[in-house]
């Protein structure tokens, strides 16, 4: 993290301590509140990438096809489905689910 991105990231801490609203902050201490919205999302989004957890990759069987099955997709997350075909192993699943967090 830069210099001036550790400047940002204490301006929006003590504003979210301050209780004034965004616009009363950058007034107080004379800050652009286009850059202090601007440093706002860009270090939330940030923030939110150093968030991911890898995934340890898990060996799976080959899912067994019935013709007179139904198969079923989960969305786990905005990025993540799950296709689970007829005759699945339960304890896989679990294992899948306990792993992602869902």
């Amino acid at each position: 993290m830069t210099r001036k991105q550790r400047c940002w990231k204490k301006h929006i801490a003590d504003w979210q301590n301050s209780g004034l609203s965004q616009a009363a902050y950058c007034r107080g201490h004379d800050i652009s509140s286009k850059a202090f919205g601007y440093y706002k999302r860009k270090l939330a989004s940030a923030s939110e990438l150093q968030e991911i957890v890898a995934v340890p990759n898990i060996a799976m069987p080959p899912a067994s096809l019935n013709a007179g099955g139904i198969a079923i997709k989960l969305y786990v997350c905005d990025n993540l489905m799950l296709n689970i075909e007829p005759g699945f192993c339960q304890q896989t699943l679990r294992r899948i689910l306990d792993v992602i967090g869902a």
